[in-house]
C-alpha cells in the first residue's frame, strides 16, 4: 500500500469484463430500504397483513399523511414495470423514467434539518427541477459551507415544502426510478415516499461492508475520476451531486452488478440470517412465517 498516495485509486483502468445490465437490477429491496432508514411506500407490499404492519409502524414514527408526509401515486409494485413488448431492445432504462435527486438542508432546530434546495436531473443530465425552499420554521444555522445556502438567497423565496411535494407528486409516476446518494435523508426532509429507489451508497458498498458507506466525493473520484464537493464558501452544488449519482448508476449499468462491489458484494451469511424477517420486526410484527 502506497500511503503517500492521497485519495482513492481510479477504477476505470482496472481490468473488468463488461456486463450491460438494466437499471431495474439495482432497485433497492424493501429489506434494504428498511435497514437504511427509509420510510416505506404502501405499494411495496401486496399482502393486507404487511400493509397493516406498515401503516402501524408509520403511525408510531409520525410519518403518515396526517404528519405531513405524502406517498407518490403508485398503487402496486407491478404497476411500475412496463410490458416487455414496450421496452426497446438493449435499453438500460427498461422503459422507466429516471430522475436523480439531491437536496440541501439548513438547521431549524437542535439536530433538525429542513429542506432549502432541491435539484432533479433526468437520464440525459438535463435539469428537471432546481428550486429554493423556505422552511416553515426559522433557520438557526444556514451551514453555508455545506449547503451553499445564504440568508440572501432565501430572502425572496416563497416556495414551501408543500409546494415541492405537490410538484413531486406530478413528476414521480409509477414508472419513475428515483436515484440519489443516501437518499433516505433527502426523502425524510421532503416527507415523501416512493417505492422505486436506487441508492448509490448501497450499489457501491463500502470496501469494509455495512454499516459503513462511501461518500459521494470518494465514489466520484474513484469511479468517475471527478472532483466534486470541493469545499469553500460556495458549499455543495446539488445539481452537480445529482448528476454524479446519475453517472455512477449509468456506469454500473454499463459494467454490471460486480462493478464497484468488490468483496462487499458477498454478503456475510450471518448478516443474511439476521436480516430474515426484518420487514416484520421493523413494522412491529412477530417475525417471518
Amino acid at each position: 500500500e502506497d500511503k503517500a498516495q492521497s485519495g482513492p485509486k481510479n477504477a476505470k483502468n482496472a481490468p473488468h469484463k463488461k456486463n450491460r445490465t438494466r437499471i431495474t437490477e439495482y432497485l433497492t429491496s424493501p429489506e434494504d430500504l428498511l435497514e437504511n432508514d427509509y420510510t416505506l411506500h404502501p405499494a411495496i407490499y401486496s399482502e393486507p397483513k404487511d400493509k397493516a404492519y406498515l401503516e402501524e409502524s408509520r403511525q408510531k414514527s409520525s410519518t403518515t399523511t396526517v404528519d405531513g408526509w405524502v406517498d407518490t401515486n403508485v398503487s402496486t409494485w407491478d404497476e411500475g414495470f412496463p410490458p416487455e413488448d414496450e421496452i426497446v431492445a438493449g435499453s438500460l432504462t427498461a422503459g422507466r423514467d429516471v430522475l436523480a435527486m439531491d437536496c440541501e438542508m439548513c438547521m431549524t432546530g437542535q439536530a433538525e434539518f429542513s429542506l432549502t434546495r432541491i435539484s432533479l436531473v433526468s437520464w440525459d443530465g438535463s435539469v428537471v427541477m432546481d428550486e429554493l425552499v423556505k422552511p416553515d420554521k426559522p433557520i438557526i444555522d444556514y451551514v453555508t459551507r455545506f449547503s451553499g445556502i445564504t440568508p440572501e438567497m432565501l430572502e425572496p423565496v416563497t416556495t414551501t415544502l408543500k409546494d415541492i411535494q405537490k410538484k413531486l407528486l406530478e413528476l414521480l409516476t409509477p414508472r419513475t426510478i428515483l436515484i440519489g446518494h443516501s437518499l433516505n435523508s433527502d426523502l425524510t426532509a421532503i416527507k415523501l415516499t416512493h417505492p422505486f429507489i436506487i441508492d448509490t451508497a448501497l450499489i457501491y458498498p463500502h470496501p469494509r461492508g455495512p454499516p459503513l458507506k462511501s461518500s459521494l466525493k470518494y465514489l466520484a473520484q474513484k469511479y468517475l475520476n471527478r472532483e466534486v464537493q470541493k469545499g469553500g464558501a460556495a458549499g455543495h452544488d446539488s445539481i452537480e451531486d445529482a448528476r454524479t449519482c446519475l453517472d455512477l448508476v449509468k456506469q454500473k449499468c454499463e459494467n454490471g452488478p460486480s462493478w464497484g462491489s468488490g468483496e462487499a458484494s458477498a454478503e456475510n451469511i450471518f448478516k443474511r440470517i439476521a436480516r430474515t424477517g426484518v420487514r416484520y420486526k421493523s413494522q412491529g410484527g412477530e417475525g417471518p412465517e
